[in-house]
């Protein structure tokens, strides 16, 4: 196809290769950058493949695992497709055979054929005339690409079409290092998060727990004095309290996305907001603080319920705990809007918050009241997030706080 490309059609050609470059350092999905390349050298670019795969090298078992793969079906027979479906999940287990001087070199190989298999490798035993785009950046091997013809005689390819299988080479390859060094980057960053969390943890579980033990050898020494017995074990209970709270909001906080795809239904936010409302009930007549809710549109929402329960308990136990007893009117405020995105606000008039103090209210265990663990705007802040909305905090000292949820 390009052996006599004109000026003007090496142009055009140059400018979709410089296309699919782009196209494939934008995607983050790996297996849909493979199965673009693949498209791309089997049918698109019309280079005579008839079957395209890629292998990625699994470095602790040292074989191949196919991840894509792609098919011309016009010039595959029914029996070669029956063949591919049943080795396709077939690792290729290289190491230390005749085939792996092939696999390990570095540069593209074309119109291989006629090897002297001695095992059975699945695929690789049925291709005639095949080329192998090995994806490697400086020393580190991540796998190939297998492009097979089904042909009968060898194919040459030209300038044109090998600068092809070069620029997909040199791009996929810089690609799976840099989503590499992303993931490395980013489990770096998890790591350092699990131990500021655990030393957060460690320090809240340790002020309770000192308590307990203190009060426990008092009352050790007063087995004589009920009465003493009695307040100990009082102060024991409470800061026993402290410490099942903190593990059920430790638990809400870390637990897995996993189950929250697994448990998503679909509902209507206003009738779930009411359900908090209503569970808050005493503690909302016990503080004397009046709820609004104002529905400009209601929103049906897909999500695990009793997450985005638990967020709202949060955000409204929030301003229950934080109300202005000087004030003789005191109310929360909840609108359910929407001007080309979806928006849920919640204001109360309550204590508010010191401008230089907003930002760090969702850090965990952050809190300035005496009582709570300082994670349930953490917790919210996480729901809200993975529910897609934007979570952010407007307050004025001692006049009123506004939280904003903004569909992204």
């Amino acid at each position: 196809m390009f052996k006599n490309l004109e000026n003007s059609s090496m142009v055009s050609y140059l400018n979709s290769l410089e296309t699919i470059a782009s196209t494939i350092h934008k995607e983050k999905n790996t297996e849909k950058v493979v199965f673009f390349i693949l498209l791309n050298l089997i049918e698109k670019l019309d280079l005579g493949y008839s079957e395209g795969y890629f292998f990625k090298y699994d470095r602790w078992n040292r074989n191949l695992k196919h991840l894509n793969s792609y098919f011309d079906l016009k010039k595959l027979k029914k029996d070669e497709v029956e063949f591919i479906s049943t080795n396709l999940e077939r690792e290729i287990n290289f190491y230390g055979t005749p085939i792996e001087k092939i696999l390990n070199n570095t540069e593209i190989q074309t119109n291989l054929t006629g090897l002297d298999f001695h095992e059975n490798y699945g695929l690789l035993n049925r291709f005639k005339h095949f080329t192998i785009i090995p994806i490697n950046y400086e020393n580190t091997y991540y796998g190939c690409f297998i492009l097979d013809r089904q042909a009968k005689t060898p194919y040459e390819l030209s300038v044109q079409e090998m600068h092809i299988l070069e620029l997909f080479k040199y791009n996929f390859s810089l690609y799976i290092h840099t989503r590499e060094l992303e993931d490395f980057e980013a489990e770096d960053i998890r790591l350092k998060t699990v131990g500021s969390f655990a030393n957060s943890i460690i320090h809240e579980l340790r002020t309770p727990i000192s308590s307990i033990v203190g009060f426990a050898s008092l009352a050790k020494k007063k087995l004589h004095d009920p009465k003493k017995i009695e307040l100990y074990l009082d102060y024991i209970l409470k800061e026993s309290d402290k410490v099942v709270k903190l593990c059920e909001d430790i638990g809400e906080y870390s637990s897995e996305d996993e189950n929250v795809k697994n448990k998503s239904t679909t509902f209507y936010l206003s009738s779930l907001i009411r359900e908090v409302i209503q569970k808050l009930n005493l503690h909302l007549k016990k503080s004397n603080i009046k709820t609004y809710m104002i529905i400009e549109n209601d929103m049906e929402i897909t999500f695990n319920r009793e997450k985005v329960i638990t967020a709202f308990y949060h955000l409204f136990k929030n301003s229950i705990e934080n109300c202005d007893y000087n004030k003789n009117e005191r109310f929360i405020t909840i609108t359910l809007s929407a001007n080309n995105k979806n928006k849920i606000s919640i204001k109360d008039n309550g204590v508010g918050i010191q401008k230089h103090r907003i930002e760090e209210v969702t850090i965990p265990f952050y809190s300035s009241k005496i009582y709570g663990t300082g994670l349930g705007l953490t917790i919210a802040k996480e729901v809200f997030t993975k529910l897609g909305f934007k979570f952010s905090i407007k307050s004025e000292y001692s006049k009123w706080t506004k939280i904003i949820l903004k569909e992204e």
